[in-house]
């Protein structure tokens, strides 16, 4: 007899003979079930009674936690403000502690930002036996100075990106300015659709003014409020508004199909083409960056030897490849060779065909990368004294050549992300068409399938989007420009986790 079920467990009464024994325990060590034997000694009906006395006991006992939670409830807002109280207490006393102090004295020391030291030399006019010593840091004392951000509205959203992979240290860059644009465009180009950058831009505009979604929050919307217009101008550009090509618009909508360059789709060589193309600046755009730093440190020897070089190759092998690709995207193979591609062995008269035919920013591009190759192999290692060392250090530099074509390839994941929510999409749309055929229900249910199903595509693909285009900043832009492990500046001030304190 089954007396209740509850999740995986049954309870079941067992009744049986004597003589029934080993087979009901055959069937217990079968199913490996626990018994539970009742005492001989005590009747079943005392137990019972003793079972209902607990049950109850345990119920009022429930009730009277639930209704002490119930009042706890209502102290909530008090207990969250007196919370906020005693952190910013405990902050201050670890300031305390942290001093020097003697009988008469006291010594704090501590950060400030470069532009508030003014606004801290008139708050200590009014101190007379305060004596105030404010100095710039050494360059050792640079290493572990705070990093506190210092960007314009558009760009402080990005910042988010910066914080995920880790704080630069204060020598360093602050990649946030020059990662914003390319994040953006990423993003927009894993959605590739107007009508999800118009859905993007109205859910991150309403949804942080309905629900507190804190300072990350208010980055996180915020930047995807600007990679949805991004997406929209993208989703004109590919000729797609949910799902819908331009072309196939009413005519009174005839102006917004001029806007339509060309349809993934139909021609996904030349989304191709850009994803690739615009990783290539990426890419160009870090070792700048680490040029830049060098710089700025002095390090002029690393900047034009390592970076420059780095870029000169680079730059190089793109113009020599530009007739190659043309040939490849349209598919009528290139001007500099008959398969559209480079022999891997040449002679030297064949060799001179290809130069010739090659044009003249090709030709230039050639003489780049062999400069940059010969420059790599021959200073890379220029740091070490022993000249074997220096040549290995030289060939594995240039081995490194390999690893930049698999970083250019690696924005192949936006066309593979883009089409993606382009077929998504048109299926949704397929789906509700043939949805509304059915009869009377026929209009309900192709509402109900194109909201969920392009709400739904724009969730799940601005999600893997989000991380895609993360992970390129990640691997393929950060670790050219900052090595990170920097600490956040955070100054003795009153930060509530639950409340907010404002002047009356």
């Amino acid at each position: 007899l089954i007396l209740e079920e509850a999740g995986r467990k049954v309870y079941v009464l067992l009744i049986f003979s004597r003589d029934q024994s080993p087979l009901a325990e055959k069937i217990f060590q079968e199913v490996k079930g626990e018994k539970v034997k009742l005492r001989e000694d005590v009747a079943p009906s005392h137990r019972l009674k003793k079972i209902r006395e607990k049950k109850e006991e345990l119920e009022k006992k429930k009730r009277e936690i639930l209704k002490e939670a119930k009042n706890l409830a209502r102290e909530k807002i008090k207990l969250m403000t007196v919370y906020d109280h005693l952190y910013d207490l405990l902050k201050e006393k670890k300031v305390h502690s942290d001093a020097g102090m003697s009988r008469y004295t006291f010594v704090l020391e501590g950060w400030i930002k470069k532009e508030e030291v003014p606004v801290l030399k008139n708050i200590l006019k009014d101190f007379a036996r305060v004596e105030a010593i404010i100095k710039k840091p050494t360059d050792k004392e640079k290493s572990q100075a705070p990093v506190a951000f210092s960007n314009t509205k558009i760009f402080k959203p990005f910042e988010l990106v910066t914080e995920l992979y880790g704080l630069p240290r204060y020598v360093e860059i602050d990649p946030t300015p020059f990662l914003a644009p390319f994040f953006a465009l990423f993003l927009a180009f894993c959605l590739t659709d107007g009508g999800y950058g118009i859905l993007l831009v109205l859910l991150s505009f309403l949804i942080p003014r309905k629900i507190q979604v804190g300072e990350g929050g208010g980055k996180l919307f915020s930047m995807l409020f600007i990679s949805g217009l991004v997406t929209i101008v993208v989703g004109t550009v590919t000729g797609g508004i949910f799902g819908i090509e331009l072309q196939s618009l009413p005519a009174w909508l005839a102006p917004l199909k001029k806007l339509a360059l060309f349809n993934p789709m139909k021609e996904p060589m030349i989304f191709l083409a850009l994803s690739l193309g615009i990783g290539i600046i990426h890419l160009i755009t870090g070792i700048a960056l680490e040029m830049g730093d060098n710089l700025r440190r002095g390090n002029i020897g690393a900047a034009f030897l390592d970076q420059f070089t780095w870029i000169l190759l680079i730059t190089g092998l793109l113009l020599v490849a530009v007739p190659f690709g043309k040939g490849f995207i349209s598919g009528e193979g290139s001007s500099a060779g008959a398969t559209g591609g480079i022999p891997l062995t040449l002679s030297p008269s064949q060799f001179l065909v290809l130069w010739k035919g090659m044009p003249f920013y090709s030709k230039a591009g050639a003489i780049f990368a062999v400069g940059g190759i010969i420059t790599l192999f021959l200073f890379s290692g220029r740091t070490s004294k022993h000249i074997g060392k220096r040549l290995a250090k030289g060939a594995y530099e240039v081995y490194g050549i390999i690893q930049i074509f698999a970083d250019v390839l690696s924005y192949s994941r936006l066309l593979a992300l883009g089409l993606a929510t382009s077929v998504i999409a048109t299926v949704v749309n397929t789906i509700a068409g043939m949805a509304g055929g059915i009869p009377v229900l026929g209009p309900v249910a192709v509402a109900v399938i194109l909201i969920l199903g392009h709400i739904g595509n724009l969730l799940i693909n601005t999600l893997s989007g989000f991380i895609h285009t993360a992970r390129l900043q990640f691997v393929e832009f950060f670790t050219k420009v900052y090595e990170g492990g920097g600490r956040k500046f955070e100054p003795l001030r009153r930060e509530g986790k639950y409340t907010i304190i404002r002047e009356a």
